[in-house]
């Protein structure tokens, strides 16, 4: 069983390009005319953090950082692609299912297209909206300990819906 926790605050921007943070680059898929996905990005050119951190000229000296901030932003453009979201969860399961396994899907927050998506293609999901977690210090919402709690409870009921771990919940509590 292989457990996708979709998102919503982050995944689709992350999906729709080839940076994360403004600073970092990361490889991405784009969708092709046919609806396959190729991978894009590869290799991941290198973001001018590291540059910083791997040469002493540009580490020490501003106006070095501002040519190098200026060559990376040039030489490497933010890439903007249509979101491929539901392509990656299509493939993530046709992958998982080759190999034997059944994918299941929680959905972090409100996301009308992907809960449309799952229906559809008969993708067990349960929606985790109202998961406790904490707001501040500017990265996201992320889960408290009783968020955890939640989430690990919806996962178990979901997983017992579809008739698995059930037995095995059952004999723990004995």
């Amino acid at each position: 069983m292989v457990v996708l926790i979709f998102c919503s605050d982050n995944d689709r921007l992350d999906n729709r390009s080839n940076k994360r943070y403004f600073d970092y680059y990361k490889p991405y898929f784009a969708t092709q005319p046919d609806g396959s996905l190729v991978q894009m990005g590869e290799p991941v050119p290198k973001s001018h953090l590291l540059y910083y951190k791997d040469h002493w000229l540009v580490h020490n000296l501003w106006l070095a950082r501002l040519v190098t901030d200026a060559y990376v932003r040039l030489r490497y453009p933010q890439v903007s692609v249509p979101d491929p979201s539901e392509k990656l969860v299509e493939k993530a399961r046709e992958f998982i299912e080759s190999n034997g396994s059944k994918l299941i899907v929680g959905i972090q927050n409100h996301d009308d297209a992907l809960v449309r998506y799952l229906e559809a293609n008969r993708i067990p999901f349960t929606k985790l909206e109202g998961a406790s977690s904490y707001s501040e210090g500017g990265w996201g919402p992320h889960w408290r300990p009783e968020g955890h709690q939640f989430v690990a409870e919806r996962i178990l009921r979901l997983l017992s819906q579809i008739g698995i771990g059930s037995r095995d919940a059952a004999l723990r509590s004995n």
